[in-house]
């Protein structure tokens, strides 16, 4: 019986040290605020959503962006300030990260694109 409490405690305290760790490493990452624009949907059929759009929770670390919830899969494009798109691409929405060029330094505008929003946030690299 001594065993059994003994094995279950030691499961707990890993269990919890695990956890600890992945927070801490969530934490380091800068949350990239998005604001959200409508994508003109063309065709006299399509209406304006009445709910409103679910953001997704996008973090970043260096060059890497991590993406923490569910999403239906974007276009992405990155532009420097003068508005030239520097880099883009298409994220699957099977794929949570996200790795940018390692040349790239500055402020850039992120922007995603879905079927009838887009949207755009500001990171730095």
């Amino acid at each position: 019986m001594k065993k059994v409490i003994l094995s279950c405690f030691i499961f707990v305290l890993s269990a919890f040290g695990w956890a600890n760790n992945s927070v801490n490493s969530t934490m380091q990452r800068t949350r990239i605020p998005f604001s959200v624009h409508g994508v003109n949907p063309g065709g006299a059929g399509n209406t304006i959503p009445k709910a409103p759009r679910l953001i997704p929770k996008i973090s970043q670390d260096g060059h890497t962006l991590y993406i923490e919830t569910a999403h239906p899969g974007y276009a992405l494009f990155l532009r420097n300030l003068d508005g030239m798109v520097v880099f883009y691409g298409f994220v699957p929405n099977s794929q949570n990260t996200i790795e940018l060029p390692g040349d790239l330094s500055g402020e850039y505008e992120i922007e995603l694109q879905c079927a009838s929003y887009s949207l755009i946030g500001e990171i730095e690299l």
